[in-house]
Order: C-alpha cells, then structure tokens, then sequence
C-alpha cells in the first residue's frame, strides 16, 4: 500500500477515518468505482457516530409569493433557514465549505460563517389541503465539501402555517401527527353568516307575475379552516341551491351571485355578496331549504368551496324571519301545505245602462236579448293560508291581470243561499268574462250581462252572483305556481241602481295539485261539500271558456223551431175549432169575392196592412161574409140582413189583424221609447144618494170576446214556478171615444181596497225582411128563427121571426205577393206589482211571491190581457154577494180563471206572442178604433168645442 506525501491536515483521526481519508485521497492506485462504493460503506458506518452534527436549526425568515399585493394567501414561501455545525471532536468548522442537498431538493454550496453556521433556502409550495401541523418535509444532507464521507443528515418537519421548521433528529414530536388531508369543501369556512332581503329586483313584482326575483344580501366572512386566518381581498364566486328543486330534477335550482362589493372581500375576508332569488310566491308558504356555496377564486386553495345551509322564507322582508341557518340541513316543514289562493269577499255592482246601438238584440222568432251593463266594483286580496311572520295570511292583491268571470244564479223555488244541496235548482241566467287590470288593489270593470226578456223575472227578484276570479297564465307558466282561483257568491238585485253585495258563500277547497295530501279520513263532510260545489261552478264555468259575449248572446238566440214563422202562424190557426179552415188569398181573389161598387183600391188594401183602415173600408169587406145581392125596382138595397147590419156597424161583424212575419233580422234594434204604465184593480162597497141629470153620447163597438175563447198558444218553455206566467186570447182590443154631459148632486161614502200592476214597456224599432199579411176573421152574425107564441100575433101567423147572434166561423188570410224589407216596431211589457221592495212581512225578493209577474209582446198581447180583467170584473160583479171580494182574493181569482181559459195544457210561450210575428196596432192614426152609433154620427171633428158645437 503507498501513502499519499501531504498528510497534514489529517491529525487526531481514528485509524478508520484516517483509512477512510487515505483511501479516498489517494486514487491513483484504486479505481473510481471502487473508491465510490467503498466511500458508501464507510459514510454508514460514519453515521453511527457522526463527526459533524447540527446544533441549532432556525428560520431566519420567510418570503411569501402572492399573486396579489393585497391578498393573504401565498401560492409559496420561501424559508430562509439557518443550521449551525458543530463538530464532536471539537474541531472548529469555520469557513468550510458544505454541501446542502436532498430529494427534490437542487443541492447548494454554502461556506460557514464564524459561528459555524450555514445558510440556505427552503422553498415551497403552498397546499392549504394540508392540516395546521408539523408534517415530515424530508432529508437535507449537509456534507463537508472536502471530505465527502463527513456529512449529517438533516430530518425536517414544517408547519406551513406557522412559517416554522423544525428538525426531528433531536426533537420529540408532543402528539402524533394528522397526516389527513382536508377536502376542497374543508379548507375554508364561513362565519357570521347574514341574509338580508332587500325588496324587489329586475322582475317587476306585479301580482300577475307568478314568478318574482326577490334580492338577497349574503354578508359572511372568509377565513381558512386550517388556522383561522381570513382571506382578505380574495376574489369568490357565490351561489344559491335551492335544494327541493333540485331533488325534483327542476330548472332554475341554482341562483348565481350577480354581484359583491368592490369585487372581492375586504381586508378582514368579509364581503357582501347579492343575489336575485326567484321566488313562486304563490306556492304554500315554508321554509324552503338551500345551500349557499361560496367558491374563492384561488388555484393555490385549490378553489376551494364553503358550503352552508340555509332555511330561506322569502315571504317576509324581515331578516329574521326570512332566513335561518341551519346546521342540519332541515327546515321546519309547513302546516297548511296548501298554495295561496285569490280572494274576494264583498263586491259593488252599479247599473250602468243598455247601450242603446249594441245592446239589443234579436232574431227571427222574436226572441229578445238584452246587454245590461254594469260596473263591477271589489277589492281582491290573496289568501296564503298561513303565515310565520303574522297572523293574518291574507294580503291586498295591488297591481296585475286577472280573468273576471260573473255568473247569474236564479233560485227557482225562493232558496235563499247556494249550497251544495241545492244547487240543482238555480238556473243560470246570464255569464260575463274578461280580462281586468287591478290597479292600487282596486278593480273596476265594466260587464255586459245577456240576458233574455223571459229571463227578466228572475233578476228583478233574487238573483245569485257567482263571481270567479282565476291568474292569468302567460307562455312557460307553471299553473303550480298560480294561485286557486276565488270562487265566492253573493246576493244580486239587477233592479237597483247601486247593490252592495256581500259574498257569504265562500269556497275553500282543496288545492287539485296537492289533492293526494288530502285523500284521508281528515276530510270532513263539509269539505266534501265544498268540493262538489266548486266542481259544480268549475263545470260552469268550464261550459264558457273561450266563449265570448258574441257567442253567448247567439247560444241564447238559436232558434227554438226549425219552421218558419209564417209556418207556425199557419200551424196555430189550424187549432181554432171555432174557425173553419183558414181561406187565403191575395189581393186580386180578394176583390173577386166583392161586387163592383165594394172592391177595394190599392190604397185601401195598404192601410188595411199598417192597421190604419176607416169604417168605410170595412163595411165594403162585408161581402166576403155575406151576399151582396141587391133587389128593389128603384132604390135597390141588399136582400141579406146580416150584409144590411154589418154595412151599418161592419166593426160587430169582423176583426182585421194585421201581421208581419219575420224571416230576418236586417239591422240592430234600437230603441224607440219606453215607459210605464199603471194597471190598477179596485174593489170596494160604500152607500150613496144622488141626484143626477145627464145627457149625452157614447160610442163604441163590442169585440168577440165570448167566441174566441179557445184562442191558445202552445211554444215554448214553461217556467218553473208558481205565477209568472203569461196568457193570451184570440180577440182584439179596441178604444171607445164618448162625450157626457151632466149636472146634478152627490153625496157619497166609499170604502175601498185596490192592487196596483205596473207594465214596463220598451219598443224597439228594426228593419226586417217580412211577409206582411192581414187576417179578416168573422166574429158574429144573426140567425133568424121563427118562435111561435101561445096566442094568434103577428097578423095572424101565431109567432115572429127573431135574429139571434151566433158564430161567424168564416176567417180569411191575405198576403202580400212577396217578402219585402220593413220597419218594424215592437214592444216588449215586464208587469209586476210594483217595485217596492221594502216590506216588514213578505220577501219582495222571493219569486215565490211575486206571482203577478208576467210577460208580454206586443201591444195587442197585453190589451187583451188587461181587457180580460175588465171582463172578469164584469163577471165578478154581476153575481150577488153580500160582501165584494177583496183585491187580493179578486186579482188570485182572475190569474187562476185566466190559465184556466187560456193555458190549460201550461203550454203558453213565455212572452205570449207567436213567435216571428208581429200584430200591428195603430193608436196613433186611430187606424181601426172608428167607432160609430146607432145615429150614424162620425167621429167629432178636429179642435172640437162640445160648448158651441153639436156633436151630432
């Protein structure tokens, strides 16, 4: 073995380090490899009893990496470590040169300083995953630079956190170590959490909208879970889970933040973070259950995520209320479970008027239907069925659309409320609907009600209002959120000018959407009542969606016989026994039928068709009764004495009627007058003393009252009640012109009772195509008999020849030869009692008792009604008793005698007129009310004085 000549640095060595050192100093004899794997052995066995140690290991300092100025968090650090050497053969270590190196680690040269210290940089990069502990980093090995077998091995441990590094070659760790990594969701946290609701967003907050955006305030404070350190100025994005969306798979379940102050959270890791919260207002009230999710905007914290849970109750602005933070991630589940629903409960009704150029209508058979108009005045609320934040749950309903719907309802047998159990015997009279726009919780709409003439009854008298307030849905909307629709109900009077209606019949029913939480026994029989009742009104108003007025008004007018009206007149004249069969004709045959000097001009025949004939035209239709053979040498005369007494008074003898079938409607009825008149029946008895001295004239002709009793009228729908029928008769009504004149005295003492019926008369004017025609019907006639007395008279023959009045069952039809437009005007009479509905002991409201109501088409109709009464108070008055008959005993008994006469089979129309057909009646040109005496004395002439001037 050679030994290397320069052995002076190698003094006080043991023999296997000064071995060691010669062997590694001295190569040239000995390989490289060799040297390298000898070094390694030697290096162990130095190990075991190391020459160099370190005794301190210190962190000078640290430098940290951040992306921000601003921000805490570093994305790495670097540690500025000191280890001071020492050697355990008390050699000192200055000034030498060490190596520093590791795994991962880039080795460095660092030179001792005096106090044998080295100095180098640990750098590092931050993982926030890792717990606020001591974790093992690896080895260092510092190595003398000269002498590569003298070295110690460095076992650090560092506390990112704690900016501090120990080494655990003399340092026993207290506790064990947590080596568990923290999640994404674990490394930070959120503290003093605060949601505050801050009114209304971008959707304006309209009642209508189902949907509305509520805006949220989120303030909370960031800090890292791992040491409490805030996470000042960090950029986060936020968000809002709702959690019972998303567990239904339903859109919208995530609410992203739109804003936060200044961007990013402040210098104490604190931030107010804002959100629009879509709120379904409508839905039942709970605490619906969330999950904010706050994510920092930081690679380094792995983006890491907070997640906290939240019971948000968006319908109240408290904050308190409006949101908890919960722990577990329960809400307190709701009581109710049941959707808001719409409300209303009283509603103001004023009577608007008819719209006199659109709210009349007609068709062929005369039908009327009449738009009255009124103002629908309420209040509409929302009932939310409870609340947390106060006690009542309802709410003003301030701004939106909504469907208005209006239902007449008329008791048909006098109910006073509309229950389940009765609501087969309401009738429904007319429907509106329409959009209305709520403004400052106030609606205010006008409605158009159709109603039908026969109809008037019953909203003169109690009606029911049905009122039906349902959401509008646009496009996309879910009728989940919508609230119930408000069925309520109330009395209606369309007689008053003004009617307050309060709505005592409320639904509340269940909501169909959450109907499985109600199909167990809990359901009452009242609820189960409710329920069939709001099917009943739904199935109403089911019948009418989509329908409009138009519609409505068309249903109600669609013709009730698939006949024309001139083939109903024809089929109704059939059914008149004490008529042979009708003889129509035309102008031409009718002329045939008349001698030369009685034919009738062209002029004539007209007036005969507007109701305007004289006594002239009259007598010359005597012939096409009677003969018009003449005898006499000279001064002929005619031989029949029937023709002889009906050219004296033609008016006894015949009826004319003339009439005009309607085959169309041509223009819309307007109105051409109305008014009231006064019907009144008095009975009574008193004792009196006169003295009278009367001279005078009365004129008049009888009508043939007694033969046309079987005069009748089967169409249409019988009503439904007691009284308010209507009756009709076969004979004409006629005016009598009388002139008295009288003096005398008179003492007199009456006592007396009376019934007042009223008739409300409206005529409307309209064009139609009609075929006009007129009737010629005969209406008595005298037929001789000879009756033999019991002594010789009569020069000898033993009796005398006597006329009888008898039937004239002769009846002629003429018409026009063609249909033609028209001009026609009809009146349309609604009779009652009276309108005065205050009364201590009857129910003026009641139909059941307002059996005098009846109604009427035509003027000639209800002529013949009123001349029925004064034919019964004839009869009345002609049988003896001791005592009259009270007015209401009398007025019963004529009503009773009247449908016994004229409706026996309760088969009469319900306004007593043929349907289509107009009778024409002149009043004012006095056409046909000529009325003549026995002295052949002609009406007085104009501006008549019966002071100057001889009326005969």
């Amino acid at each position: 073995m050679t030994f290397c000549k320069n052995m002076k640095n190698i003094t006080l060595l043991s023999i296997s380090m000064l071995a060691l050192t010669t062997l590694v100093s001295c190569g040239s004899d000995t390989s490289n490899d060799e040297r390298q794997q000898l070094a390694r052995q030697l290096k162990a066995s130095a190990n075991e009893s190391a020459l160099v140690s370190v005794s301190r290991f210190t962190v000078e300092g640290v430098t940290e990496d951040k992306a921000s100025m601003k921000s805490r968090i570093a994305y790495g650090k670097t540690f500025h470590v000191k280890a001071c050497l020492s050697s355990k053969l008390g050699k000192s270590l200055q000034y030498q040169t060490f190596y520093v190196s590791g795994e991962n680690f880039q080795t460095v040269e660092r030179t001792a300083d005096d106090n044998s210290c080295i100095f180098w940089d640990e750098p590092i990069t931050m993982d926030y995953s890792l717990p606020n502990t001591y974790l093992p980093m690896g080895e260092r090995v510092v190595t003398l630079a000269t002498s590569a077998n003298i070295s110690y091995d460095l076992k650090l441990s560092m506390n990112q956190y704690t900016n501090s590094i120990i080494h655990r070659n003399n340092y026993v760790m207290k506790t064990s170590l947590n080596k568990n990594r923290l999640s994404a969701d674990e490394i930070i946290n959120v503290k003093n959490v605060k949601i505050t609701p801050k009114g209304f967003g971008q959707v304006d907050p309209r009642n209508d909208n189902l949907i509305i955006d509520q805006k949220v305030v989120v303030n909370g404070c960031l800090n890292l879970k791992a040491n409490g350190s805030s996470l000042s100025n960090e950029f986060v994005k936020a968000r809002l889970i709702n959690l019972e969306k998303q567990e239904n798979g339903e859109e919208h379940a995530v609410t992203e933040m739109y804003d936060i102050t200044d961007g990013q959270l402040d210098e104490s890791g604190c931030g107010e973070i804002k959100f629009y919260l879509e709120h379904e207002r409508y839905t039942n009230t709970r605490r619906i259950p969330f999950n904010l999710e706050i994510e920092v905007q930081n690679e380094t914290l792995q983006n890491a995520k907070v997640t906290r849970g939240l019971c948000l109750y968006p319908w109240s602005n408290n904050g308190w209320i409006f949101a908890e933070v919960s722990r577990t991630g329960k809400c307190e589940k709701d009581n109710n479970n049941q959707r808001a629903r719409l409300f209303v409960d009283e509603v103001n009704y004023s009577f608007l008027g008819h719209d006199n150029n659109n709210g009349f209508h007609l068709n062929k058979n005369l039908d009327l239907v009449i738009e009255k108009s009124f103002i629908v005045k309420m209040y509409p609320k929302v009932n939310y069925g409870n609340y947390v934040h106060h006690m009542n749950p309802i709410e003003p309903f301030y701004q939106g659309k909504l469907k208005l719907e209006v239902y007449f309802l008329a008791p048909l047998q006098g109910d006073i409320d509309l229950t389940n159990e009765n609501k087969h015997k309401f009738k429904l009279i007319s429907v509106a609907s329409r959009e209305v726009e709520v403004e400052n919780n106030l609606l205010k709409a006008r409605i158009d009600m159709p109603i039908k003439f026969v109809d008037m009854p019953y909203i003169h008298t109690r009606t029911y209002a049905a009122i039906k307030l349902s959401p509008i849905l646009r496009e996309g909307d879910d009728p989940r959120n919508a609230p119930r629709p408000a069925w309520a109900a109330g009395t209606f009077h369309a007689s008053s000018k003004s009617f307050h209606s309060i709505l005592h019949t409320q639904l509340q029913v269940t909501d169909k959407f959450e109907e499985q939480d109600f199909t167990n026994t809990k359901i009452d029989k009242k609820m189960n009542e409710m329920v069939q009742l709001e099917n009943y009104l739904e199935k109403l108003s089911n019948d009418v969606k989509g329908v409009t007025k138009k519609d409505i008004i068309a249903a109600k007018l669609a013709p009730r016989y698939n006949k024309s009206s001139e083939a109903i007149f024809s089929d109704e004249l059939k059914k008149h026994e004490l008529f042979d069969e009708t003889i129509k004709v035309d102008h031409t045959g009718l002329n045939k039928k008349l001698i030369e000097e009685n034919k009738l001009t062209t002029t004539e025949i007209s007036k005969l068709y507007e109701d305007q004939y004289d006594s002239a035209t009259l007598a010359k239709l005597c012939g096409t009764f009677f003969s018009q053979e003449k005898t006499g040498l000279i001064w002929k005369s005619y031989s029949d004495y029937n023709m002889k007494k009906c050219i004296e008074s033609p008016w006894e003898f015949m009826m004319i009627t003339p009439v005009s079938h309607v085959q169309e409607i041509l223009s819309k009825p307007r109105v051409s007058h109305s008014n009231t008149i006064r019907i009144s029946k008095s009975t009574g008895s008193g004792t009196y003393f006169t003295e009278n001295r009367r001279v005078g004239f009365s004129h008049g002709y009888k009508t043939g009252v007694g033969a046309k009793l079987d005069f009748k009228l089967p169409f249409g729908e019988k009503l439904p009640v007691s009284g308010g029928v209507g009756v009709s008769a076969g004979y004409d009504w006629s005016t009598a012109w009388s002139l008295d004149r009288s003096n005398g005295d008179n003492n007199r003492s009456d006592s007396g009772q009376s019934i007042d019926l009223y008739a409300e008369a409206i005529t409307l004017n309209f064009e139609a195509r009609t075929h006009q025609c007129f009737m010629i019907e005969g209406t008595s006639k005298f037929k001789a008999e000879w009756i033999s007395d019991k002594y010789p008279s009569n020069h000898g023959l033993g009796g005398r020849l006597v006329y009888n009045t008898v039937n004239n069952p002769i009846r002629y039809k003429v018409c026009k030869p063609s249909a033609g437009k028209e001009r026609l005007e009809e009146t349309w009479y609604f009779t009652g009692e009276g309108f005065q509905f205050n009364s201590i002991l009857r129910d003026r409201l009641g139909m059941t008792e307002n059996q005098y109501t009846m109604m009427f088409r035509g003027r000639k109709t209800l002529y013949k009604f009123t001349d029925f009464l004064a034919k019964a108070s004839s009869s009345m008055f002609n049988i003896k008793e001791r005592k009259t008959q009270s007015p209401d005993v009398y007025m019963l008994d004529v009503y009773k005698s009247y449908k016994e006469a004229f409706d026996s089979n309760h088969d009469l129309i319900d306004d007593q007129a043929i349907p289509g057909t107009v009778e024409k009646y002149d009043p004012i040109k006095n056409g046909g009310d000529h009325n003549f005496s026995e002295d052949k004395c002609e009406l007085p002439p104009d501006q008549y004085n019966h002071a100057s001037i001889d009326f005969c």
